[in-house]
């Protein structure tokens, strides 16, 4: 993995144009991450920036194909959680994306101004029941594609985690 050389106006962190690299110390070691993060109204428009932006940092820092597959897919889904169910696709409100790339992990956090939810209320969606519901099955992909998957913050933060061999 490398630090991009280019930097595209979509990369927001604190309204700056930017994709960082920074340091982090993890179990006494200290370990380099390079950082993406976006501030995003919830619009359609705005999901496929969300993918198209992740797509390219990935890209960039040369994640393997399989990893980056995953990754863009998740963020895809997560985003269009946030701004669809918790945000209501209200403009107004945003949906904050932040994507860490570390030596042996990648992990992607999607927030959004809503009223959270309870995963442990939503339907299975192979149970029989809900096999041809055209709704339901988010959750269920991120936790079957996802290394690890959170939710946190009374339901209004998802966390993503995916395990890959990276070299900073």
């Amino acid at each position: 993995m490398r630090k991009p050389e280019r930097y595209s106006p979509a990369f927001v962190k604190l309204n700056s144009a930017r994709a960082d690299r920074a340091l982090s110390v993890v179990s006494g070691e200290l370990m380099a991450y390079t950082l993406l993060q976006l501030e995003l109204a919830s619009t359609f428009d705005n999901v496929e920036l969300a993918v198209d932006q992740v797509g390219s940092f990935l890209r960039e820092l040369e994640v393997n194909e399989d990893t980056a597959y995953r990754v863009v897919l998740l963020v895809s889904e997560a985003v269009t959680n946030a701004m669809e169910h918790g945000n209501g696709w209200d403009a107004s409100k945003k949906v904050h994306l932040r994507v860490t790339a570390g030596e042996e992990r990648i992990e992607c956090t999607v927030s959004d101004e809503g009223d959270g939810f309870d995963p442990s209320v939503v339907e299975d969606p192979l149970e029989e029941d809900n096999i041809l519901r055209s709704c339901g099955r988010g959750l269920y992909f991120m936790r079957s594609l996802a290394d690890e998957m959170h939710v946190e913050c009374g339901g209004r933060r998802l966390r993503l985690a995916f395990l890959s061999r990276l070299s900073l």
